[in-house]
């Protein structure tokens, strides 16, 4: 099964070794804490907007002596900073192409651009989970939301729709499948060193439809990173906030499909985001639902 590779957690990664570096006592306490309604110190979150995909990202403020404008900016001068050296080249090519920006608010902003969502959904797309998590529960599959209007319209259970959208994206994928291995200077098996910027830029969508889509996609593989609670109610909340995530996805790529012609249909960009959103709905399915994901409709 495809590995899930998070977006959120290659950016705390950066976070935290850009951290350590320049201010040590800021690791303090610096957890990501997903599952609470406000951010922590030090959290790291998905924005709202729609169109775009951005984090935005609250220091852990360990030093009351000092302005906090002068933390968020000493934080922002060495973001970039080439002598902090990141595990993984993956990282280090998310982070260069990540720029970081002051809110009001105090909080950072970390826009993501076409090279950055582009290494991700490669990454995502051509990596594989050495030992996908096992999870047995006996909670029913109910879906948490009173509307569900999409499956409502196509006569579907929530369920059915998952299923039906990994089988439509997996057979539309399949058509365009070699321009995305085809394409890569790399190969698909060789992915210590990741392809040039440029080339990845080429799988990021242009239209905000299409972003709307990546942008699910990510909130939905960032939501499924999150380690499982043993606590029986707060496992019943994960697992509802993936199903809802799933279904949040599949409305985003109905909407999205809608303005694909057949001639975008066989682009890179449309064949890498198809072929993440079977992935992402898979893993969703299989894992976390424990349900078959169908390959054809």
């Amino acid at each position: 099964m495809a590995g899930l590779i998070s977006l959120q957690a290659i950016l705390q990664a950066a976070v935290s070794a850009v951290l350590a570096v320049a201010e040590p006592e800021f690791c303090q306490g610096n957890t990501l804490e997903l599952d609470q309604p406000h951010p922590q110190p030090g959290s790291l979150r998905l924005s709202r907007h729609q169109t775009t995909v951005s984090y935005i990202y609250r220091l852990p403020y360990s030093h009351p002596n000092v302005p906090q404008p002068s933390q968020v900016q000493g934080f922002l001068d060495r973001w970039h900073d080439p002598q902090i050296i990141l595990a993984e080249p993956w990282q280090a090519l998310i982070r260069t192409h990540t720029p970081g920006q002051a809110l009001p608010s105090g909080q950072i902003l970390l826009y993501l651009d076409a090279a950055a969502l582009g290494g991700w959904l490669w990454l995502l797309t051509q990596t594989k989970a050495a030992n996908p998590p096992s999870i047995t529960h006996p909670l029913p599959l109910t879906f948490p939301q009173q509307s569900a209007l999409l499956a409502e319209r196509l006569q579907l259970s929530p369920l059915t729709l998952l299923q039906y959208t990994h089988a439509r994206c997996y057979q539309l994928a399949s058509r365009g499948a070699e321009l995305v291995v085809g394409a890569n200077p790399v190969g698909t098996h060789e992915l210590r060193e990741p392809p040039s910027s440029l080339w990845l830029s080429q799988l990021a969508t242009t239209t905000d439809k299409g972003h709307a889509a990546f942008r699910a996609l990510i909130k939905l593989v960032d939501q499924m990173a999150v380690p499982l609670s043993s606590d029986r109610p707060q496992l019943e909340k994960s697992l509802n906030q993936s199903f809802v995530a799933g279904y949040q996805l599949c409305e985003a790529v109905d909407d999205w499909l809608k303005e694909v012609t057949v001639e975008a249909a066989s682009t890179v960009a449309t064949t890498a985001l198809l072929h993440g959103v079977e992935q992402g709905l898979g893993y969703l399915l299989k894992v976390w639902l424990q349900c078959v994901a169908p390959y054809s409709l």
